[in-house]
Formats: C-alpha cells, structure tokens, sequence
C-alpha cells in the first residue's frame, strides 16, 4: 500500500522542478512539450515489456 502511494505522490513532487529547469531552456514551453512526449514515449516502452500480472 505503501509503494503504491509513493509512486501516485512521487510526481508531483519530481515534476516541478524538473519543469523549472525545462521553461528556463531557450526553447520554453516548446521544449517542455517536447521533454514530456520523450518522457511519455520512454513510459509507454518500459511498460510493453510487461508480459503479464501476478
């Protein structure tokens, strides 16, 4: 139980520094867009390699 609230909290807690850091490039909003559909595809392939729950 405690795992599964720390990976449902654990975002908003890495995110908004990391967003910080992102707006503050010279590409802005732009490249915040950009760093989340990288971050959303790496998800996405670290999940297909799930065969099956227990």
């Amino acid at each position: 139980m405690a795992l599964a609230n720390l990976m449902t909290c654990l975002p908003f807690v890495v995110v908004p520094p990391i967003a910080a850091v992102v707006l503050g490039s010279p590409g802005g909003y732009s490249s915040l867009f950009l760093c989340s559909s990288a971050m959303s595809a790496l998800g996405a392939a670290l999940v297909w390699k799930v065969k099956s729950v227990r």
